[in-house]
């Protein structure tokens, strides 16, 4: 089946397959290209497989670039209520990893980067690399020192679920971009971005709930022996670096990478930087 093609600022690609796979009743979309080991790239909420674009053109050719959309978003089925660990986002993920005949590079961006730890925690033998780019795995810091920054997640996971349960998305777009921005971005935003988002928030105000899993154990995430690269940007929050501080005192093998004067979203913001770093990863195992 040919795909569509893509067009970039930084390259062209071919999606050589773009594939549809069931996961429990919902479909999710596939896109592939290139030939040799495997690269599962997720993205992260409100986006789609096309944050990816371009970074073919720093990993080289021996690699198959697998990229999925996640469910409501992109041209993937939308799936807003599942109950608690039965995320189908992660079940997607175990089934692009169980059908691999070879071992993943695995890649995840905020939420898509939550996602991949915790596929990667059940299946770590399928795991070559693991990249993790701000993974928002807010269960990390339900701890005395990072306890302040639990608060203002969870208040903020609040009003979201809030705003969403009296179908005030926009309100709760607001909100969830004053977050990770500020109070003015949201004006800033063209009115698609704010469409976008908007339309997002009730699959948003679910995966916020998923925070509340318990923290694993740090004999558990031992298991993950595999190279492990987190990457920030410098100008994030604050949670998020507590959340990297974390994860690279307990990961007995991991590498961390910063990007001047990046944000959250530096897939998009600082791409060349954060793609070059990715493949830097990848490139060294």
């Amino acid at each position: 089946m040919k795909g569509k093609k893509c067009k970039s600022t930084e390259a062209v690609e071919s999606y050589e397959i773009a594939r549809s796979l069931d996961v429990e009743g919902i479909v999710f979309k596939v896109f592939e290209y290139g030939a040799g080991e495997p690269v599962i790239l997720v993205h992260c909420s409100a986006s789609s497989h096309r944050n990816w674009h371009g970074f073919d053109r720093y990993l080289g050719h021996a690699y198959r670039m697998i990229c999925p959309d996640l469910s409501g978003y992109g041209e993937s089925a939308a799936c807003t209520n599942w109950s608690m660990g039965e995320n189908p986002d992660y079940k997607m993920l175990l089934q692009l990893l169980a059908e691999s005949k070879q071992p993943c590079h695995l890649v995840g961006h905020s939420y898509g980067g939550a996602m991949a730890f915790i596929a990667a925690m059940s299946l770590p033998e399928k795991i070559k690399t693991l990249t993790l780019l701000e993974p928002v795995l807010f269960n990390f810091l339900k701890t005395d020192q990072y306890y302040r920054h639990w608060d203002k997640v969870f208040a903020t996971a609040e009003r979201i679920n809030l705003k969403v349960k009296k179908n005030k998305l926009n309100a709760a777009a607001r909100t969830f971009v004053s977050y990770w921005y500020s109070p003015l971005a949201w004006w800033f935003m063209s009115p698609k971005q704010r469409r976008r988002i908007s339309t997002a928030m009730t699959k948003i105000a679910r995966e916020f709930r998923d925070m509340e899993l318990p923290l694993p154990q740090r004999g558990e995430i031992d298991k993950l022996s595999m190279p492990v690269h987190l990457i920030y940007g410098q100008k994030t929050k604050a949670s998020v670096k507590s959340i990297i501080n974390r994860l690279s005192e307990w990961l007995p093998n991991s590498t961390v990478s910063s990007i001047p004067c990046a944000g959250h979203m530096m897939v998009l913001t600082h791409s060349k930087q954060t793609f070059q770093l990715i493949a830097q990863g990848i490139n060294k195992s």
